[in-house]
């Protein structure tokens, strides 16, 4: 299953090492913004894990995201941050 793809590039759900639920808020962003971004590719020193292949990898770098969507989950309270004084 595709997941999104960066510049002709696709990533599959199935190429992925890691337990994928622990990235799903990422993918939504990188889905999202997936039409405007480029990769690099890049040469690891060993084989990659994942197929034992090749060298190559691949890097999609996102400098910073932040829309009303996601920046609920890092809203500050209102004040000083050092409570009431009583």
């Amino acid at each position: 299953m595709n997941l999104f793809t960066i510049d002709g590039l696709s990533f599959n759900k199935e190429d992925f090492l890691d337990n994928i639920n622990e990235y799903e808020d990422i993918i939504a962003i990188i889905e999202e913004l997936q039409e405007n971004l480029k990769y690099d590719e890049i040469e690891c020193v060993g084989e990659n894990e994942c197929c034992n292949k090749t060298k190559k990898n691949y890097i999609v770098e996102i400098q910073g995201f932040i829309n009303q969507r996601y920046s609920d989950a890092f809203k500050v309270p209102k004040g000083n941050g050092r409570g009431k004084r009583k």
